[in-house]
């Protein structure tokens, strides 16, 4: 899924999918800390944490209803302490973040405003055709 709108920070940045269907939010610091978090817990020799990820592992390889996923995920955060998967913006970036969400508003939802489209003339008197 590419971003095909540009943005000043692609690392936190709004877009459109390629077909201009769907928004897309990235937010890497998310990753990066949801990664770091696990690397920390795991590194302390968290037994839990090993433990709570082969569950997880194990879910996956099967075909898993999305409430389990939510409960084994959450067993994963729990065990390693995570944060919630938030970051702080500041002004300058809220700003910039919500230009970028206009632009791909104005590319997603905005190409199917029914003020754009086009009619097909009316033939009022089929007679005469």
């Amino acid at each position: 899924m590419t971003n095909c709108l540009p943005s000043r920070r692609p690392q936190m940045s709004f877009g459109v999918t390629e077909d201009w269907l769907q928004g897309r939010l990235r937010v890497d610091e998310i990753r990066r800390r949801t990664l770091l978090d696990l690397a920390a817990a795991w590194r302390e020799g968290e037994a839990g944490v090993m433990a709570a990820i082969d569950r997880l592992a194990e879910a996956v390889e099967g075909d898993p209803s999305p409430d389990e996923l939510d409960q084994l995920t959450e067993a994963v955060e729990d065990v390693a302490a995570m944060d919630d998967a938030a970051v702080l913006v500041p002004m300058g970036e809220l700003l910039r973040l919500r230009d970028e969400l206009d632009a791909a508003i104005a590319q997603t939802a905005g190409r199917f405003n029914r003020r754009h489209l086009r009619t097909l003339p009316v033939q009022r008197d089929r007679r005469a055709s």
